[in-house]
């Protein structure tokens, strides 16, 4: 039996990010972000994929961003993709402005996916029936005038 264990709602992200420690830089695509972690696409080969339980800084750079989010992750999975590798990564610590950005973005990724609201009542009729229509006639378009 599966169980979803994610505390927090992950949100698509296009844009970049890069993982430094040590003097060692990846780069890669992020696939996508929430509140507890971040989840990056890397083409590079094996051997240049960041140590588990190792922590790095990441930077995100996104147009769907106003600013860069930096924020300290620690990398806890590792996956084979069919084109390159993936990383999961925890975000262990974060500043009030980055954190800031990201609710902000949540909220905008919640409202884009949000699906079209189910309330029909505008459509169902009330209890006047017809009645309820004006009774006034609906404006006519203006005659095309004659083309010289």
């Amino acid at each position: 039996m599966l169980h979803n264990v994610r505390k927090n709602e992950r949100y698509p992200l296009w844009g970049s990010a890069t993982l430094s420690a040590g003097g060692r830089v990846i780069r890669g695509q992020v696939a996508n972000i929430s509140a507890s972690g971040i989840a990056i696409r890397i083409d590079d080969d094996h051997e240049g994929l960041p140590g588990s339980r190792k922590t790095w800084l990441c930077r995100v750079d996104s147009p769907d961003l106003p600013d860069t989010l930096e924020f300290l992750v620690k990398v806890v999975r590792k996956a084979v993709w069919l084109h390159g590798y993936g990383v999961g990564c925890t975000i262990t610590v974060i500043n009030e402005r980055d954190a800031a950005l990201l609710k902000a973005y949540r909220a905008l990724a919640m409202a884009r996916t949000k699906p079209p609201s189910t309330d029909i009542a505008h459509f169902v009729p009330t209890q006047k029936g017809l009645s309820s229509v004006p009774d006034f006639p609906l404006p006519m378009p203006a005659a095309d005038k004659e083309r010289v």
